[in-house]
Protein backbone atom coordinates (compact mmCIF):
# COMPACT_ATOMS: atom_id res chain seq x y z
CA UNK A 1 0.00 0.00 0.00
CA UNK A 2 1.37 3.54 -0.86
CA UNK A 3 2.09 5.52 2.58
CA UNK A 4 0.28 8.03 1.17
CA UNK A 5 -2.78 6.86 1.31
CA UNK A 6 -2.59 5.12 4.77
CA UNK A 7 -1.66 9.08 6.02
CA UNK A 8 -4.43 10.45 3.94
CA UNK A 9 -7.09 8.23 5.12
CA UNK A 10 -6.59 8.01 8.98
CA UNK A 11 -8.15 4.41 10.78
CA UNK A 12 -10.65 5.81 14.14
CA UNK A 13 -10.93 3.14 16.28
CA UNK A 14 -14.01 3.85 18.21
CA UNK A 15 -13.65 1.19 20.89
CA UNK A 16 -10.27 2.56 21.73
CA UNK A 17 -11.74 6.36 21.49
CA UNK A 18 -14.12 4.87 23.75
CA UNK A 19 -12.08 3.54 26.44
CA UNK A 20 -10.00 6.73 26.29
CA UNK A 21 -12.95 8.84 26.89
CA UNK A 22 -11.30 10.54 29.94
CA UNK A 23 -8.45 11.32 28.50
CA UNK A 24 -9.89 13.52 25.24
CA UNK A 25 -12.06 14.77 27.44
CA UNK A 26 -9.71 16.57 29.82
CA UNK A 27 -7.18 17.24 26.79
CA UNK A 28 -9.55 19.33 25.17
CA UNK A 29 -10.92 20.78 28.40
CA UNK A 30 -7.15 21.75 29.29
CA UNK A 31 -6.85 22.95 25.45
CA UNK A 32 -9.64 25.08 25.61
CA UNK A 33 -8.61 26.92 28.92
CA UNK A 34 -5.16 27.17 27.76
CA UNK A 35 -6.42 29.33 24.44
CA UNK A 36 -9.22 31.07 26.26
CA UNK A 37 -6.02 32.24 28.77
CA UNK A 38 -3.70 32.95 25.87
CA UNK A 39 -6.62 34.82 24.49
CA UNK A 40 -7.54 37.08 27.16
CA UNK A 41 -3.57 37.80 27.42
CA UNK A 42 -3.69 38.69 24.09
CA UNK A 43 -6.54 41.21 24.48
CA UNK A 44 -5.09 42.56 27.56
CA UNK A 45 -1.65 43.21 25.15
CA UNK A 46 -3.84 44.86 22.54
CA UNK A 47 -5.66 47.21 24.87
CA UNK A 48 -2.02 48.91 25.58
CA UNK A 49 -2.18 50.64 21.68
CA UNK A 50 -5.13 52.98 22.59
CA UNK A 51 -3.80 53.75 26.17
CA UNK A 52 -0.06 54.44 24.66
CA UNK A 53 -1.66 56.96 22.30
CA UNK A 54 -4.08 58.58 25.41
CA UNK A 55 -0.78 58.83 27.44
CA UNK A 56 1.55 60.12 25.00
CA UNK A 57 -1.20 62.75 24.15
CA UNK A 58 -1.53 63.51 27.72
CA UNK A 59 1.51 64.09 29.40
CA UNK A 60 4.21 64.32 26.79
CA UNK A 61 6.73 66.83 27.63
CA UNK A 62 5.35 66.51 31.06
CA UNK A 63 8.97 64.42 32.46
CA UNK A 64 7.14 61.13 32.63
CA UNK A 65 9.61 59.40 31.00
CA UNK A 66 9.27 55.92 32.94
CA UNK A 67 4.97 56.14 32.23
CA UNK A 68 5.59 57.00 28.63
CA UNK A 69 8.06 54.31 28.41
CA UNK A 70 6.01 51.84 30.26
CA UNK A 71 3.21 52.26 27.90
CA UNK A 72 5.80 52.69 24.83
CA UNK A 73 6.58 49.13 25.88
CA UNK A 74 3.06 48.09 26.16
CA UNK A 75 1.89 49.03 22.79
CA UNK A 76 5.04 47.38 21.55
CA UNK A 77 3.47 43.92 23.16
CA UNK A 78 0.15 44.98 21.87
CA UNK A 79 1.24 45.05 18.07
CA UNK A 80 2.74 41.72 18.79
CA UNK A 81 -0.48 40.46 20.52
CA UNK A 82 -2.30 41.92 17.32
CA UNK A 83 -0.46 39.16 15.42
CA UNK A 84 -1.84 36.11 17.93
CA UNK A 85 -5.32 37.10 17.46
CA UNK A 86 -6.43 35.21 15.14
CA UNK A 87 -4.28 32.26 15.36
CA UNK A 88 -5.19 32.33 18.72
CA UNK A 89 -9.30 32.55 17.71
CA UNK A 90 -8.76 30.05 14.91
CA UNK A 91 -7.38 27.67 17.89
CA UNK A 92 -10.33 28.08 20.07
CA UNK A 93 -12.81 27.46 17.31
CA UNK A 94 -10.91 24.28 16.76
CA UNK A 95 -11.13 23.13 20.05
CA UNK A 96 -14.82 24.21 20.66
CA UNK A 97 -15.65 22.26 17.42
CA UNK A 98 -13.77 19.26 18.54
CA UNK A 99 -15.53 19.41 22.01
CA UNK A 100 -18.74 19.12 19.89
CA UNK A 101 -18.21 16.38 17.72
CA UNK A 102 -16.93 14.38 20.75
CA UNK A 103 -19.86 14.67 23.09
CA UNK A 104 -21.74 13.83 19.64
CA UNK A 105 -19.46 10.61 19.42
CA UNK A 106 -20.60 10.27 23.29
CA UNK A 107 -24.09 10.47 22.80
CA UNK A 108 -24.06 7.84 19.62
CA UNK A 109 -22.76 5.26 22.32
CA UNK A 110 -25.30 6.96 25.26
CA UNK A 111 -22.52 8.31 27.40
CA UNK A 112 -21.66 11.42 28.38
CA UNK A 113 -18.28 13.08 28.97
CA UNK A 114 -16.89 12.48 32.47
CA UNK A 115 -16.20 16.24 33.16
Amino acid sequence: MNESNMNSNPVKDETLRLLYNEQETQFIADKIKYSRRSLNLCLLGVAGLPIYFFVNWAFMGSGMFILLLGCFLWAILGVFSILWLIPLILNLKKYNYMKKEHREFLAKYNRRPTR
